[in-house]
């Protein structure tokens, strides 16, 4: 096993674990506490977010052009211009704004990302 395999691997690992954990614990809570639970469920959201922006840094810094993804420079691209939404919201002081991005965008960058990684997996493990 490649040191790329592995940590795509890795990689794939904790965005699986990041999205299911938190999201299987909020289920297995009783109705009446899913509220205190949703605090827990915002912050895994950021944990999760910032774990696929220093994994996508990482892989623009040091995986090779052959095996990367078609759609990531589109991903990249998604990325800047909700965070730039974001700064914009935060500078008119509209934080429901700020959380409606996220709340609507997060999942499915969330999603694009876990497809990129596997797309990347696989052309990893046929180089």
């Amino acid at each position: 096993m490649t040191k790329r395999n592995l940590y795509k691997l890795t990689d794939l690992a904790i965005q699986l674990s990041c999205i299911i954990l938190p999201w299987s614990y909020f289920a297995m809570q009783p109705a009446g506490m899913r509220g205190l639970v949703l605090n827990q469920l915002i912050v895994s959201y950021l944990i999760i977010a910032a774990s696929q922006i220093v994994s996508s840094v990482l892989n623009k810094m040091y995986m090779p052009v052959a095996l990367k993804a078609n759609s990531r420079k589109w991903y990249e691209l998604a990325l800047m211009v909700v965070a730039a939404m974001v700064v914009i919201a935060g500078a008119m002081n509209a934080l429901m704004l700020v959380f409606l991005i996220l709340l609507y965008l997060s999942p499915v960058l969330m999603l694009w990302y876990m497809v990129i990684t596997i797309a990347e997996l696989i052309k990893i493990r046929k180089a």
